[in-house]
């Protein structure tokens, strides 16, 4: 009899739970076009702390950075300015809450990608010696009429350049020596120049093991990192760093502005 009554209970609390699953779920608290402030800390599943808008946390975890700016991170729902699985947890919370998710790589920045680890890439870089532009757009480019032996510099090329020739096109020398170490655009390590020929500057890039490279894309900035390097090649890796991570948040829903 006692045995009949308690199997009786669970299958009336499975079904009161289910009831209450069917007719009171879970409601979104917000809808696109609201603002929400949030305090957050981003963590590995062995506890590593790898982001937080915190400061104290992030001095605690060796994560600071003195750049930063630390205040509460304000986002608008439906703009995707953050991963899937972090706004659809905070479109649950109210004003105050604090709550602790799990992300999988799929709510999150995705499952590592291998065409997107490039191999092989070559260290040494060749370069023309010369390079040749239309008269017209050598004075709307540097606003003055050319020189021979003039010496001219340009911001996106970290080296002055030297004019040659003059016609109906003005020819540009790079004015680079040997052995000097420059960084190419797109880089963020040095390479050095290690011949020049009648036509061509070759130039060994001098990366190490975890260098990042950062290129700017439209709409967006591509970050690689050096996974492997050995006298004459190396490997990008593309993926974001979180890629194939799952990810802990510990979130707090600081306010929420309503989209009227």
């Amino acid at each position: 009899m006692k045995e009949r009554l308690k199997n009786f209970i669970i299958i009336v609390l499975i079904l009161v739970i289910l009831l209450i699953l069917i007719y009171y779920p879970s409601k979104e608290k917000m809808k696109d076009g609201d603002k929400v402030s949030v305090n957050y800390i981003g963590m590995l599943e062995d506890n590593t702390v790898f982001d937080t808008n915190i400061e104290i946390i992030a001095k605690e975890n060796n994560i600071y950075d003195s750049v930063r700016n630390y205040k509460p991170l304000v986002f608008t729902i439906g703009l995707q300015n953050v991963v899937p699985g972090f706004e659809k947890n905070i479109k649950m919370m109210d004003i105050g809450e604090n709550k602790i998710f799990t992300l999988l790589p799929e709510e999150a920045y995705g499952e590592i990608k291998e065409e997107l680890i490039l191999t092989d890439l070559k260290r040494e870089i060749e370069f023309n010696r010369t390079i040749s532009i239309p008269n017209d757009i050598f004075v709307k480019t540097f606003g003055e009429e050319p020189e021979i032996n003039k010496e001219i510099s340009l911001t996106e090329i970290p080296w002055t350049l030297i004019v040659k020739e003059i016609n109906e096109n003005v020819v540009l020398e790079n004015n680079l020596r040997e052995e000097q170490e420059v960084y190419l655009p797109g880089t963020s390590w040095p390479a050095k120049v290690i011949k020049i020929t009648e036509n061509k500057i070759i130039f060994f890039q001098l990366i190490k093991e975890g260098d990042i490279i950062l290129m700017q894309t439209q709409p967006n900035l591509i970050r690689g990192k050096v996974t492997r390097i050995n006298e004459s090649s190396y490997d990008l890796d593309m993926n974001h760093p979180l890629a194939g991570k799952v990810l802990i948040f510990n979130v707090t829903l600081i306010n929420i502005e309503k989209f009227d």
